[in-house]
């Protein structure tokens, strides 16, 4: 399915307007990429074996005016279903965020440079206790809002 977004979601493109955007991809929403965010963490391990593919996809990255690479899309899919802590698990400081989406800048230059290396690094973050650990305050926040309600 990963194979058949078209279309990214905005927020990954925020250096252009709105109607910059529309011009660019002047297509309508294709829906796989929520389709496939909709499965929530059941699918993060398939998409995980995606990081390392290289592979030009369909989804056009605005910020690097080429198309996006199929492990691009995987880690796309991945922080829309939960949140990737960049530094938790690169073990690198990142220091600026937003000059093109939610990603840190200059992300997908490390990842295409280190792509395999990411993987790994995901992979064990994923299965790691730190994930656990970050799960678990969420969880214990969302209990106190709540509870506050």
């Amino acid at each position: 399915m990963v194979s058949l977004i078209k279309t990214i979601p905005e927020k990954y493109s925020t250096h252009y307007n709105r109607n910059e955007i529309k011009s660019i991809l002047n297509k309508q929403d294709d829906g796989w990429f929520k389709i496939i965010v909709k499965y929530d963490t059941n699918v993060i391990p398939f998409l995980i074996n995606l990081i390392g593919d290289g592979t030009p996809s369909m989804a056009f990255n605005t910020c690097s005016n080429a198309n996006y690479r199929t492990g691009d899309v995987a880690i796309l899919l991945i922080n829309d279903i939960e949140q990737i802590p960049y530094a938790t698990v690169t073990h690198s400081q990142w220091r600026t965020f937003r000059q093109c989406g939610v990603l840190p800048d200059g992300f997908f230059y490390y990842t295409n440079a280190h792509r395999r290396d990411f993987q790994e690094q995901y992979k064990t973050y994923y299965s790691g206790k730190e994930r656990q650990d970050i799960l678990r305050e969420k969880r214990r926040r969302q209990k106190l809002r709540n509870s506050k309600l």
